[in-house]
């Protein structure tokens, strides 16, 4: 014990101080550091940041400078946690303090667990505490003198050899959207190593931080922290993308209910130089199997199998983007039209904007120094195998339309006039595929050079759509074109080629028969410049077509009844009135120039038209066949219309020729149609007769020549009709049949060869309301024909070269004979000759007789008897009147006439007055007029000689006779053809004859 002692007292006094002072040092350190340590944390955060604060244990050693904090606990005052972390750990090497220099050996964190939140007013966690610190902060009594900028000097020396993170986890709460959002990202594992603040000294790195749901970020790289420059590794994987949609569910109407990011790139980052340096290469993009899904929809619209962004590369300075290739592979975009009519796209777009998170306009910003311009370009862009399904569930039948569109442009740059290869194809769900080939321009404005082909495109996916405006089924149609698309600066657009409608069939769904089919309509040669304004077009080509035209018994169309009715139009645009935009004061309406449209010909070929009329009282049916016809030349506008022709077989041996000219755009200005019919058989328009004029057609057949010419809306038509071999049958009664005396009209107008020529002009104006054609050709018709049969002589007279006055349907006889004057014989000569001309006219003699024919045949026989009385007097020395005188009153008094004689004498005889030579006194005397006395006997005798009603008979008949006769002397007509009709009474006229009016009917 005694060395021991001894060795004690012989250690030096500065041994023990500093011994004692190396206790010390080892008792604070281990002891009174760690508890101010933590005395002074829990005090600053509780005073400065109101926060409470836990920890398990510190331990630190003032030999190695090694420092461990275990269990540390961070909450906010009302407990919930803040930061929590298993273990803290720090190496400090003091000694290179001696250097002016920050070394630290290792620094570590392991099973850190940070809570951020936000709450609904927008404030986050450490904002908030940033606050509470600032406000807690005693305020500064003296002002501090501005530290001088030392731009020679460098950032303080700091080393630290290795940083290492191990399971750090950030805890994500934010409740600024109406459904809170929290997440927790995770740091696995970031390790650093040799990061330093002393010159070109390079450290690396490298950090990996789990999403949830698997996704993983890996970041390898190297840094240099003086002067700074950056290069490394960065790949995310596996992130999915639900995630964003679950953060903006309350601002997006929809959820990606699928879909993984995975990224990768390298990077060079120097910040050394006076301008940024950043070099991003190896950048490659991929998201597979996403699926978009709209709220209160079940199936998604929108999916991709893929989309890829390979080997991209950026580079600042430089402004350089290269991408070696961008794909979309199998996306399907399905848009749906409901009943509202709205497409889910459009309730997308709105409920995007209505949510705001549409981006806002940005503020003007001061004018910046020009910026390099950008240098992109992508070697290959692929659409593979992308499809766009539609549909409509606003229609009455369901559509449904889906489309595959593969598509891949090269070598794309966003240099002037960069051209892009590129070819491509749209495939048809219901049949027909697109195909297209060309180079495409953007910058410094859009150019395109792409052959278009259309191949076999089924238009009867159409079908619910045609639903919707008319009753009819679109059985086939397929569509063909090849095309040359031009879009540049020269040429807005212009698209030349040729289109073909082929195998159309359309069928009436109320009738289930065909309506309209043709076998193909060519449309070659075709040129549009929307520039110019133009449409050229070579040829217009018809191959069989037919059409089926029938009018219902009501007088309706079958094509009028498919047509669906239209929606009404609101009253304020049909009035025209408050919808339109006015002009603004001092400011013209804009106009626009009609388009100029040109066709070299349009061609039909082998047209068929087949026509049924059942509003008639039999139904009647036409089959037109065979048409053929060309049109040349037509341009728009112009002041030459097009001419077109014509021409197709009726039935069987009817024969129809169009020859016209108009212009399809002002038909009213300028039009002609000249139509011919050859050789109509005539029975088939039975029906018409009888609705006509109550009469069937036994025979015949029919020519007819249409004319029409329109100027201005004037319309002058002439309808020249010729009927052969005419025969009517039996009558039928028919309600609103005119009452027209056919067998007569059909006499007069047909020819001795059986041929009717009938002309029947119409004109109007087509611009007024109440023009009708149809109606205008009746009255036409009837009137003429009314005409004809109320005036029949004169057309007869007509015939023969006379003018509208000749009327040969009357002559004259005296009365009281029967005898023909020369000037009658001639008007029955020319009868006679236009009877010849119409074989089928019989003509009507009547029984003429007068009153007059009585008073003259009485004075023939009073005369007669007086003769035969005075040559049978002797002959004596008394005169011929004094003879007549005696007879008269002789058969006057055998008479036993009243009054007598001497009353006779005293009513006849008359005073008379001469002047006396002598005296020149005036001398009067009674005499008795010879002249009235022997008439007032005749007359008296006249009246009471007895004719007989059979006398006047006998004279009526001898006159028709004497005509009779002279018509049909030396066979010049057949007797057949005159007729002895009913009497006839007539007065004298003004000369005293009576005149005869001959009457017509048709022969039997």
């Amino acid at each position: 014990m005694k060395p021991f002692k001894e060795a004690v007292r012989n250690i030096p006094r500065s041994a023990w101080w500093l011994s004692g002072i190396l206790l010390l040092y080892t008792l604070c350190g281990f002891f009174l550091v760690p508890w101010l340590a933590v005395s002074q944390l829990q005090k600053i955060l509780e005073q400065r940041l109101a926060l409470t604060t836990q920890v398990e244990s510190v331990y630190f050693n003032p030999f190695t400078f090694h420092a461990e904090v275990a269990g540390l606990e961070i909450d906010e005052q009302d407990g919930s946690p803040l930061l929590h972390t298993q273990l803290l750990q720090a190496n400090f090497h003091p000694t290179r303090l001696l250097l002016l220099r920050l070394q630290f050996e290792h620094l570590a964190i392991q099973d850190l667990d940070l809570f951020l939140h936000r709450d609904r007013q927008g404030l986050d966690t450490l904002t908030r505490l940033a606050q509470v610190w600032n406000a807690s902060a005693e305020p500064a009594t003296v002002e501090s003198e501005p530290v001088p900028d030392d731009e020679e000097a460098g950032p303080f020396p700091v080393l630290v050899e290795s940083i290492r993170l191990a399971n750090l986890n950030l805890h994500l709460r934010d409740e600024v959207p109406a459904t809170p959002f929290e997440t927790t990202l995770t740091l696995a594992q970031v390790e650093v190593a040799n990061l330093s603040t002393l010159p070109d000294r390079e450290g690396n790195s490298s950090l990996a931080l789990v999403f949830e749901d698997q996704a993983r970020l890996d970041w390898q790289g190297e840094m240099q922290l003086n002067p700074p420059r950056f290069n490394g590794q960065v790949s995310l994987e596996n992130f999915a993308l639900g995630i964003v949609t679950r953060y903006l569910q309350d601002r997006l109407p929809l959820t990606l209910s699928s879909g993984r990011l995975s990224a990768s790139l390298g990077y060079r980052l120097d910040l050394s130089q006076e301008q940024l340096v950043l070099a991003l290469e190896q950048i490659n993009l991929a998201v597979t199997d996403l699926a978009g899904v709209q709220d209160g929809q079940t199936q998604p619209f929108l999916t991709a199998t893929s989309l890829q962004l390979e080997n991209g590369s950026l580079t600042l300075p430089g402004n350089r983007v290269r991408v070696d290739a961008l794909q979309f592979q199998d996306i399907e975009i399905a848009v749906t039209r409901e009943t509202d009519g709205v497409t889910n796209l459009q309730n997308l777009v709105t409920a995007l904007v209505e949510n705001g998170t549409t981006d806002p306009q940005p503020a003007a910003a001061p004018t910046a120094e020009p910026v390099e311009p950008w240098d992109i370009g992508l070697q290959r862009l692929v659409l593979a195998d992308n499809r766009v399904s539609f549909s409509d569930r606003s229609l009455e039948q369901p559509a449904q339309l889906g489309v595959v569109l593969d598509l891949e442009l090269t070598d794309l740059s966003n240099q002037p006039a960069a051209q892009f290869p590129f070819t491509g194809s749209l495939r048809f769900d219901s049949g027909g595929l697109l195909q297209t080939e060309g180079q495409l321009g953007a910058l410094p404005s859009l150019n395109v050079d792409a052959m278009l082909n259309l191949d076999s495109l089924d238009l009867t996916v159409l079908q619910p759509y045609v639903n919707e405006v008319a009753l009819v089924r679109l059985d086939s149609a397929w569509l063909d074109s090849q095309s040359q698309l031009r879009i540049s600066d020269e040429e807005s657009l212009r698209v030349q080629g040729a289109v073909k409608l082929r195998d159309l069939a359309v069928a009436d769904q109320t009738l289930q028969e065909r309506l309209l089919s043709l076998t193909s309509l060519d449309v070659s040669g075709i040129d549009y410049s929307r520039g110019g304004n133009s449409l050229d077009i070579s040829e217009l080509s018809f191959d069989s077509l037919f059409a089926r035209v029938l009018i219902n018994e009501d007088g309706s169309t079958n094509v009028g009844q498919l047509v669906r009715p239209g929606e009404p139009v609101a009253e304020s645009a049909a009035a025209g009135t408050g919808s339109e935009p006015q002009p603004q004061p001092g400011q013209e309406a804009a106009t626009v120039a009609p388009i100029t449209m040109t066709i070299g010909r349009i061609q039909v070929n082998d047209a068929a038209s087949d026509f049924t009329d059942l509003s008639l009282p039999l139904p009647f049916n036409a089959n037109i066949h065979a048409l053929t016809g060309t049109a040349e030349g037509f341009s728009a506008p112009s002041s030459q219309p097009m001419e077109f022709i014509l021409e197709g077989d009726v039935d069987e041996y009817g024969l129809v020729q169009l020859n016209s000219s108009f212009n399809p755009f002002a038909v009213t200005d300028q039009s002609r149609i000249d139509l011919q019919f050859r050789n109509l058989a005539l029975p088939p328009l039975t029906p018409y007769v009888i609705k006509f004029a109550g009469r069937e057609i036994d025979a015949g057949n029919m020519d007819v020549d249409l004319s029409y010419n329109l100027e201005a809306g004037q319309l002058m038509a002439n309808n020249q009709v010729v009927l052969r071999d005419l025969q009517l049958g039996d009558r039928v009664d028919y309600p609103d049949a005119m009452d027209l005396p056919l067998d007569l009209a059909m006499a007069l107008l047909k020819d001795s060869r059986g041929v009717i020529d009938l002309e029947v002009p119409v004109s109007g104006d087509v611009n007024s309301p109440e023009f009708d054609m149809g109606p205008a050709i009746r009255r036409a018709i009837t009137n003429i024909l009314t005409n004809i049969v109320a005036a029949p002589f004169r057309l007869l007279g007509s015939l023969l070269g006379g003018g509208q006055d000749d009327d040969i349907g009357t002559i004259r006889f005296q009365a009281g004979r029967a005898n023909l004057a020369p000037p009658e014989r001639q008007v029955l000569d020319r009868l006679r000759e236009a009877l010849v001309q119409r074989p089928e006219l019989v003509l009507e003699i009547p029984l003429l007789t007068a009153e007059a024919d009585r008073v003259a045949l009485q004075t023939a026989l009073v005369s007669e008897r007086v003769n035969a009385r005075i040559e049978a007097l002797p002959e004596g020395s008394a005169s011929l009147t004094e003879q007549r005188l005696t007879v008269l009153e002789t058969l006057y008094g055998e008479a036993g006439l009243t009054p007598d004689l001497a009353t006779l004498q005293a009513q006849d005889t008359i005073e008379t007055s001469v002047t006396n030579p002598l005296t020149g006194e005036p001398l009067t005397s009674q005499q008795l007029d010879v002249q009235a006395y022997v008439t007032d006997i005749r007359t008296r005798l006249s009246a009471a000689e007895p004719v007989s009603d059979s006398r006047l008979d006998a004279l009526a008949l001898e006159r028709a006779n004497s005509i009779r006769n002279y018509l049909t002397a030396e066979q010049a007509m057949p007797a057949e053809q005159v007729v002895i009709a009913a009497a006839q009474t007539a007065e004298p006229d003004d000369d005293g004859w009576l005149e005869l009016e001959f009457g017509l009917q048709a022969g039997r």
